[in-house]
């Protein structure tokens, strides 16, 4: 349980939280949502105590152990990758670290005998003798191969380390779950699993911070909303909160429309017979309704909802590709199917990621070069390294700014390629990337290839973003458009 009274947070002259009282009970999960900057990640900071409130108290259950998950992937480099998921649980590693260096010692005193008593008795309440055990299982279920077990976790890959920090955060099934964006760099596998297992914690208070809408949707019993300074709770996932929130939107709207209209009308009776000695009460009654009527103030989100539109040319036919014993020697054998006008093709691998995106290259493109002629073919990869070579090179004024305006990123400021790419943050370049395939498919292709399209939801993409992104496919599959998708 987590309680959050009467906080706030400020840095200089920018006030992040204001009053901000808030409940976590044991037993929910709880997605935290809102715009890039409105303080999702400082929040958590604020839970865990790597910021002081400004104002305000945050207090945890008696005894309850909080887990946070670790966003610095080198943290624990000089650790083997079964050490580093021990750490996960402080007091225990502790514990672990002071015996190992209390039996090392030659000269062992009757001191230190008492010492080991008590380290021994506290080492098998936390469940010490098990701990190697748990780790190993944790590894195993989130899928590192047991032979990096005892390997240095300066000498893995940091898709790897991901999945260790995620084990990290899990091990010893802490009270208090505090999560940043847990499903980054995660593969599908490991993403339903993570759904299942936090699914699967009936008493833990669990808070994901998570650009993931399906994600969300699988795991939360409750989602806040951080804007402008605040933050509301709904019950239901995110979908259902999307809803409610429209709904409630709605609602306001109509409500003022209704006063507005219903103001109008009483205005109109006291201006015509306020004069009038007949009607003189009826007036007064009526002015002092107009008194009581209040417009609600509705603020607009600080949301920005970016226009993305797919479209093509022409319509194209009813069969746009069939592939029979496609073969590329160390990548696929005898690959056959076809792609009819509305389908959408997905491609799942357990291989290492660059042996991946090579076979749904070559496999792409022998398909591309095979199909009718009037079919045009668009493609698009989200590479890690785009943002770096972004920052190297000289973007089009032209495309870039088309791409900022689209990703709803111009904020008033003059739109160039140095501001964009040179200068941007690596959020900022990341949704430029993100709706640069829009310039990547200005040709309204009929068969769209994306590299692993939601990844930028994920990351720097504001959930609004990734929304729309998901709408425009939604679209752009009912007007006869096929998507071909490496995961």
């Amino acid at each position: 349980m987590i309680n959050v009274s009467n906080v706030k947070l400020q840095f200089g002259a920018r006030v992040l939280f204001e009053n901000v009282s808030i409940k976590f009970a044991s037993g929910n999960c709880y997605g935290i949502i809102g715009a890039n900057g409105a303080g999702k990640s400082t929040f958590l900071k604020l839970l865990s105590g790597k910021i002081e409130p400004s104002k305000g108290e945050i207090s945890i259950g008696k005894g309850e152990r909080m887990s946070v998950l670790e966003q610095n992937q080198n943290a624990y480099d000089a650790y083997t990758v079964r050490e580093a998921v021990i750490c996960g649980h402080k007091e225990l590693s502790d514990i672990r670290r002071k015996r190992e260096v209390l039996y090392a010692k030659t000269d062992f005193t009757e001191e230190d005998g008492n010492l080991a008593a008590e380290l021994e008795t506290k080492y098998g309440e936390l469940g010490g003798y098990e701990c190697e055990i748990d780790a190993e299982s944790l590894l195993n279920n989130i899928g590192v191969s047991q032979s990096l077990f005892d390997v240095q976790m300066s000498e893995i890959e940091p898709k790897i380390k991901v999945k260790v920090l995620v084990a990290q955060c899990l091990f010893g099934k802490p009270d208090i779950l505090l999560l940043d964006e847990p499903t980054n760099n995660l593969d599908i596998k490991t993403v339903r699993w993570l759904q299942e297992y936090l699914k699967s914690l009936e008493l833990a208070t669990v808070l994901v911070v998570s650009h993931n809408r399906h994600f969300l949707n699988q795991v939360c019993t409750h989602i806040c909303d951080v804007d402008y300074s605040a933050i509301n709770m709904f019950v239901g996932n995110y979908d259902f909160w999307y809803e409610s929130s429209q709904l409630i939107l709605r609602q306001q709207r109509e409500a003022n429309k209704k006063a507005e209209a219903r103001i109008k009308e009483l205005r109109e009776f006291i201006a015509r017979f306020s004069a009038n000695a007949s009607k003189s009460k009826q007036a007064t009654s009526r002015k002092r309704e107009l008194d009581k009527i209040e417009i609600q103030d509705i603020k607009p989100s600080s949301r920005k909802y970016p226009y993305i539109d797919f479209k093509f040319e022409r319509d194209p036919g009813n069969d746009i590709l069939r592939v029979e014993k496609l073969c590329k020697d160390g990548y696929f054998q005898n690959v056959t199917f076809s792609v009819g006008r509305d389908d959408k093709i997905g491609f799942l691998t357990d291989n290492s990621r660059s042996v991946a995106e090579y076979a749904i290259e070559q496999l792409c493109s022998i398909a591309y070069s095979a199909r009718a002629s009037p079919i045009r073919a668009g493609s698009f990869g989200a590479k890690t390294c785009a943002q770096r070579t972004c920052r190297k090179t000289t973007t089009s004024i032209s495309t870039a700014a088309r791409c900022r305006s689209s990703s709803g990123l111009t904020n008033g400021r003059k739109t160039t390629s140095r501001n964009i790419c040179g200068r941007g943050s690596v959020g900022c370049c990341s949704r430029v990337h993100a709706r640069a395939h829009d310039a990547a498919f200005a040709q309204f292709p009929h068969i769209r290839r994306a590299d692993e399209p939601p990844r930028f939801g994920e990351y720097n993409v504001a959930q609004q973003g990734h929304d729309k992104l998901q709408s425009a496919h939604t679209v752009y599959h009912r007007g006869r458009g096929n998507h071909v998708v490496g995961g």
